[in-house]
């Protein structure tokens, strides 16, 4: 890869420039960085960069400028030597989970969700649904019991007269019973008396 790397020198005071003859030593280091495979059977991906360090001695890099000084100069000599060091900086990155864990984990995962879910139906249908129909038939006996003129099939016929007093009839056998509870009806007064 390219070296993008850039290093500023100042002198120490401003009437200082740089010396006719400098060297600047450069030592290149290896950084390599080694990515493994989310695959147990993919191969490892090599990359690997360049970093550079600067092994120079400020106080020679820079001379006193005088008028008599710059006047006599008439070039200025830079050297720059690049050294690869002797070591190198291994960088090795592993995914957090290969492909296979995160499958086995997902997998886990849907199993518990399904579990929760079937404990769930069976705490409704054994527990909660037995209770809501035991709840449900109270209720119905209850209004059931608190009915009013609940009709049978025998019936009693009760009629009432001005003149006379109330007489009870019971149906006879072959009468077919209403589906009325009670009948209250009041005779006219005959008319030959």
């Amino acid at each position: 890869m390219e070296l993008n790397s850039a290093s500023t020198f100042i002198p120490p005071s401003f009437d200082q420039v740089l010396a006719s003859s400098t060297l600047f030593s450069l030592a290149l280091t290896q950084i390599i960085n080694r990515t493994a495979p989310l695959n147990t059977d993919g191969l490892p991906t090599y990359s690997a960069i360049w970093s550079c360090s600067f092994n120079v001695n400020t106080d020679e890099l820079f001379s006193e400028e005088t008028r008599y000084t710059f006047f006599q100069r008439t070039c200025t000599n830079v050297t720059v030597t690049m050294d690869e060091s002797i070591f190198y900086v291994s960088n090795e990155e592993e995914p957090i989970a290969r492909q296979t864990e995160i499958i086995f984990h997902n997998l886990l995962f849907t199993i518990v969700v399904l579990e929760l879910f079937g404990l769930l139906f069976l705490v409704i249908k054994l527990l909660l649904v037995p209770v809501f129909h035991t709840i449900w038939k109270q209720i119905q006996y209850s209004l059931k019991k608190n009915r009013v003129g609940v009709c049978n099939d025998t019936l009693t016929k009760v009629i009432i007269e001005k003149t006379n007093s109330s007489v009870i009839q019971k149906p006879h056998p072959t009468m077919k019973a209403h589906r009325r509870c009670s009948s209250v009806s009041s005779a006219t007064p005959s008319s030959d008396g």
